[in-house]
């Protein structure tokens, strides 16, 4: 194709044509606590946005066959580019994933397409693989579930939903292998559940008595240290599983599964679920013992409204013993989210200070990167998206970056 064809895909401004070879993206891989391109050893920072788009009533619907807007993620995608940005998170959903009892060919078409672009913008992609696709195929699996387990723990705590997932893993990384084999690399990690917890309202941990029996051993449910080691033995369990299974169809792929903080539910730390109490009913993983499993690095969300607040997250996360803990698996440690509620700034001036304090914040800890909510969710009022205020947000991020990154 002619100079000038080249250049106008280069920026973004059409589509390259099918036959048009793109660059894969270095794989990246951790080592030593860090990210680093898995060659060329190169250390590598995450710094990026979550691009969301999501209804009304809540789904997310991102690659949605009727609602996919390729003209809005190549703009997203090369203003990411343009300003030193290296990844975007974006969550798969459920709505129109599947067609008949199969994944939607053109809900992964979309995917893939999106994985393309973002290539092309040397930007990686972290996609969010939450829940269960709501077909037969996936479903029907679920017959042999257990009775006593409800809410987002089963997805970990019960054998027929880890089945599941294990399918679901491996038949979307299997379609994007058969669409875009060479561009797998671009896949910065799969998340396999955004914020996975506890939640207190369903069985087994709705049982304030009694005892609960996995994998041949019984775990009193009125004690906090027991119910601790359930839910750590469970999700190790169930994380090396799901490792497994993504790696046999890609080998070098990362995964990980995402936290909030304790401290963001009201809770003071891990082995207390029946000894704190807290309105919101849900209680994280501990973070520890996502570090003790197969994934590849630990993610944690961030909203503090202070440097208080930001304090009594990281210690109700057991900082201290978590950072020594990653460094003798050589694991990495990432801010998947972070974020400015709304009620903490009025105005573009306060809420840039805010998202580079936290950004400042993260790194200064020793996280790898951080991953800010969100590029342009206009939808969602509660937190300040970086480009609300005429992209104040989005442009203090790309000063502060630039500025990390400098010799």
């Amino acid at each position: 194709m002619s100079s000038f064809i080249v250049a106008l895909a280069m920026m973004g401004s059409i589509a390259p044509p099918p036959d048009a070879v793109i660059a894969p993206l270095p794989r990246i891989c951790p080592r030593d606590g860090r990210f680093v391109e898995k060659v060329s050893g190169k250390t590598f920072h995450p710094a990026g946005f979550h691009y969301i788009r999501i209804l009304p009533e809540g789904p997310h619907y991102v690659f949605a066959p009727t609602k996919y807007d390729p003209d809005r993620a190549e703009a997203m995608l090369s203003d990411l580019e343009r300003h030193g940005f290296n990844v975007v998170r974006v969550f798969l959903g459920a709505l129109e994933l599947t067609q008949g009892d199969a994944l939607s060919e053109e809900f992964v078409d979309n995917l893939a397409d999106f994985i393309t672009r973002a290539t092309r913008h040397r930007v990686y992609v972290l996609p969010v693989v939450d829940w269960l696709p709501p077909s037969n195929r996936y479903k029907s699996i679920l017959a042999n579930a257990r009775p006593d387990v409800g809410g987002m723990q089963a997805m970990f705590m019960d054998a027929a939903h880890t089945q599941s997932k294990k399918l679901y893993l491996t038949d979307l990384i299997g379609m994007l292998k058969k669409r875009i084999p060479a561009l797998l690399s671009t896949v910065f990690a799969y998340e396999l559940e955004n914020e996975v917890n506890a939640d207190l309202t369903c069985p087994p941990f709705s049982q304030a008595n009694g005892s609960f029996a996995y994998k041949g051993k019984t775990y009193n449910l009125a004690n906090d240290r027991a119910l601790q080691k359930l839910l750590d033995a469970a999700i190790i369990d169930n994380a090396n599983a799901l490792v497994a299974a993504i790696h046999t169809e890609d080998p070098d792929a990362m995964a990980a599964y995402s936290v909030f903080t304790y401290a963001a539910v009201g809770r003071s730390g891990p082995g207390k679920m029946r000894s704190d109490t807290s309105p919101d009913t849900r209680c994280p993983i501990r973070p520890i013992a996502l570090a003790r499993s197969d994934l590849s690095y630990v993610d944690l969300h961030f909203y503090a409204p202070s440097p208080e607040g930001f304090r009594r997250d990281m210690e109700a996360v057991e900082w201290n013993k978590l950072k020594s803990v990653c460094r003798t698996r050589g694991k990495p440690i990432l801010a998947g989210e972070y974020g400015v509620p709304s009620p903490l700034a009025s105005t573009g001036e306060q809420a840039a200070s805010i998202a580079v304090w936290h950004a400042n914040a993260i790194r200064e800890q020793g996280l790898e990167g951080g991953i800010f909510w969100t590029y342009d969710c206009h939808e969602q009022r509660d937190v300040i998206n970086a480009k609300q205020f005429d992209g104040a947000i989005f442009d203090a991020l790309a000063a502060f970056h630039r500025r990390r990154s400098s010799p």
